[in-house]
């Protein structure tokens, strides 16, 4: 996707940035949470990538609640890290209120509305989204080829995801596919099957619901 269409916001330091500052936080989190075995580190995102903070998941979590595992808000970590990336953070906010939270439409006249293209707005978006996907993949790319988690042992005992509060659970794996070796994805992938059967019968059952209505 072409980043012509972010020529509105410069871009260019983002993705070092995330690293920089990834390549300190993540060490010290894998430190502090490796005795509760964490099976996700990554990032937590806005949803639309206004603000995106490290976040990890772990087993001892899970203890008490199981069923409350791929729930990034409920984890008993989710907000320690949140300043571990406060430099991309600041470039995010700059980012997503020119793209998304601009203020142009609002400050539009009546002719300047005719001619506004909804479409091409639309996918300026998009192209932000892809940018960020894209960039934190490639800091994910890059901190692994450095050894920065190898102290989690077994490549296939976790996995490294971009994630959000409202995410559907195809998303969550679609991403995680792009980062992961086959192998570390069997738990989610389990899961996601899951939920998804769990939705159909709830689905199916309030349908029936509204036909006897």
């Amino acid at each position: 996707m072409s980043n012509e269409l972010l020529k509105s916001i410069d871009t260019s330091t983002f993705e070092d940035t995330l690293y920089n500052e990834a390549k300190v936080t993540f060490p010290k989190m894998i430190a502090e949470y490796k005795a509760e075995k964490i099976y996700m580190l990554g990032f937590y995102h806005s949803g639309c990538y206004s603000y995106i903070f490290p976040i990890a998941l772990t087993e001892a979590d899970l203890l008490e609640k199981p069923k409350l595992r791929w729930f990034e808000c409920d984890a008993n970590h989710h907000c320690e890290y949140e300043e571990g990336t406060s430099e991309a953070n600041e470039l995010l906010s700059d980012f997503s209120e020119v793209i998304i939270y601009g203020d142009e439409f609002e400050d539009m006249d009546e002719d300047d509305i005719d001619d506004w293209d909804e479409e091409e707005d639309e996918k300026k978006v998009e192209a932000y989204y892809h940018f960020v996907e894209q960039s934190v993949a490639n800091v994910f790319t890059r901190l692994e080829k450095e050894g920065i988690f190898d102290e989690l042992g077994d490549r296939n005992s976790y996995i490294l995801n971009l994630v959000c509060g409202d995410q559907s659970w195809e998303d969550k794996l679609n991403y995680a596919k792009r980062i992961n070796p086959e192998p570390a994805l069997t738990q989610l992938v389990s899961d996601v099957k899951s939920r998804k059967k769990e939705n159909d019968i709830k689905l199916a059952k309030f349908m029936e619901q509204q036909e006897a209505l």
